[in-house]
């Protein structure tokens, strides 16, 4: 089993264009587990539902919006993962079951956390109890609103202050967040001063990555939202065999012989004589 994720922030599903346009996106990713957040959708309706499941053996959960704000969806591949249990709330999802193929039980989590620092300190405590009740291994995804360090922003005055809530929560729970390729940014405002930040990732437990060694993390192009889609995949490193060539003028050499009776047949009661 390859293990793809795909999270984005797409910023409203309100629109028929957009819905079908996020749908190709997703297709085009080929991921097994999509992570929406600000859907601004209090229901799924069924021409949603068409346009985002890629395909029928999808199922889908979804937290409705407060008015026009929020909103969270969560598909996955029910052949590739079995939930067992789910716990659903305005800024998060945890769907906690067992990856099929390597028979291992983990939760993939859906977070859209507060913009306010202090709300955002009581979401991540919240996180931290809740992951504390399940005892599996996370993948867990979403618009975190928060950045570890200055070198995640640009064109923003660095909070220190929430910055260190945000990584005192990654530490605090053993998560790993594997290097961003493709962008250093996920969010941009532009205008007359432009702005940037690293407000989306993937956050993985230490076993994820032991079944999966090949994870990385890539920010693809931005299009429809403010925010760049970021996909967590695993990228199994291609083995080349290249076919082993005889040419027979190696027999005429003085030292073949040796050459084959030292090293290749070391340690047999065997001799190679050539033809």
């Amino acid at each position: 089993m390859n293990l793809v994720c795909l999270s984005w922030n797409v910023r409203g599903l309100g629109r028929f264009e957009k819905v079908r346009a996020v749908g190709r996106t997703l297709r085009e990713s080929r991921a097994s587990f999509i992570f929406l957040q600000e859907s601004k959708l209090q229901r799924i309706s069924p021409r949603v539902r068409r346009s985002v499941m890629s395909s029928k053996k999808f199922e889908i959960e979804a937290a409705p919006s407060v008015g026009s704000a929020g909103g969270l969806i969560v598909l996955w591949d029910k052949e590739l993962f079995m939930v067992e249990s789910k716990v659903i709330t305005y800024r998060a999802i945890f769907l906690v079951g067992q990856l099929t193929s390597i028979r291992k039980r983990c939760a993939f989590v859906n977070i859209y956390a507060p913009t306010i620092q202090t709300d955002r300190k009581v979401f991540f405590e919240y996180i931290t109890a809740t992951l504390n009740t399940i005892f599996v291994p996370i993948v867990m995804g979403g618009d975190f609103n928060a950045i570890v360090s200055a070198e995640e922003k640009s064109g923003i005055e660095f909070c220190h202050s929430a910055s260190k809530v945000f990584a005192d929560f990654i530490h605090l729970n053993g998560l790993i967040d594997l290097p961003m390729e493709g962008s250093r940014f996920t969010w941009f405002r532009g205008g007359a001063q432009a702005e940037a930040s690293r407000l989306d990732r993937f956050l993985i437990s230490t076993d994820i990555l032991s079944w999966f060694p090949n994870l990385r993390q890539v920010a693809l192009t931005r299009g429809l939202s403010d925010h760049k889609a970021v996909l967590l995949e695993d990228k199994a490193k291609r083995i080349l065999r290249r076919p082993f060539k005889w040419f027979s003028h190696w027999v005429e050499h003085d030292d073949y012989k040796r050459l084959v009776n030292t090293t290749l047949l070391n340690g047999l009661d065997v001799r190679w004589e050539p033809f």
